[in-house]
């Protein structure tokens, strides 16, 4: 993972970056809801196998995401610049219970794609352009300053589509993700418990809590046993390697992964019935 900054200045959630021409480019893996805006130079991001490209003045919503990359590069011999709004948890859950509830659209629904390229409009270029004076003179803005910006970046997102209600709220009902869902989508991924309960937009305890109603399993034994699983299937074709399934459905260590299947299963993997 290339991170290479020349700069980045942070306020709050609010975050100016600077990637200099002899820097190359920028790759990360995008973690929390966020909207971005390019000053300069050019900003690919990429989800589900689709890349969504942004040059100078343009603006993404990145919907929190295991899966999500961002690319940042310079074009030619100016420095990349970005300011990006970081819309956290908590923040979230506050502005859930100030907007007023006739404004939400309770038929809304999570999209598939969580990609929201957002139209060049003034409230847009004044909402970023209102950032540059602290940026330049280095000088942090009143907590209540930076809470109006990121109100404003948020509506923003809403204004331009509805149906990000359902995936900037969704610790609520009827926005919830469905753990299970996505336990079955991710479960060959490394990601914690910590990161799977941020991941479906609750607290560790409540993930902890609701994952009790759906299985008698905790979720840490739940995805041991949904990894075996699939490696079992894998391998009773007999045409993979070993080392190849472990690391497909998400072990690291060999002689762990076949001394939990062959407690599992009665046989090592690598012997075939």
């Amino acid at each position: 993972m290339i991170q290479r900054y020349s700069w980045g200045l942070r306020f709050a959630d609010i975050q100016e970056t600077c990637l200099t021409p002899d820097k190359g480019e920028c790759l990360y893996e995008h973690r929390e809801h966020a909207l971005i805006y390019v000053r300069q130079g050019i900003m690919d991001v990429t989800a589900e196998g689709r890349t969504t490209r942004l040059e100078a003045g343009e603006c993404v919503f990145v919907r929190r995401d295991y899966r999500v990359t961002i690319l940042k590069r310079c074009n030619h011999d100016e420095p990349f610049l970005s300011t990006t709004l970081v819309f956290k948890h908590d923040f979230l859950v506050d502005m859930f219970h100030r907007i007023d509830r006739r404004q939400m659209p309770v038929d809304a629904r999570r999209p598939e794609y969580g990609i929201l390229k957002i139209p060049v409009r003034p409230d847009i270029k004044s909402l970023f352009d209102s950032i540059l004076p602290y940026v330049d003179s280095g000088v942090e803005p009143s907590e209540d300053w930076i809470q109006a910006r990121m109100t404003e970046g948020l509506r923003a997102v809403l204004a331009t589509d509805a149906s990000f209600y359902a995936s900037l709220f969704d610790f609520v009902g009827p926005w919830k993700i469905d753990i299970m869902e996505f336990m079955n989508r991710h479960y060959q991924d490394q990601m914690t418990l910590a990161e799977m309960a941020r991941y479906t937009g609750r607290s560790l305890a409540q993930f902890k809590r609701d994952f009790a109603q759906l299985s008698d399993l905790t979720p840490q034994k739940w995805v041991i046993e949904k990894r075996l699983e699939r490696a079992h299937e894998l391998l009773e074709d007999g045409e993979r390697k070993v080392s190849e399934v472990m690391t497909e459905v998400g072990f690291c260590n060999l002689s762990h992964f076949s001394r939990i299947y062959k407690e599992r299963y009665g046989v090592a993997p690598s012997v075939r019935k």
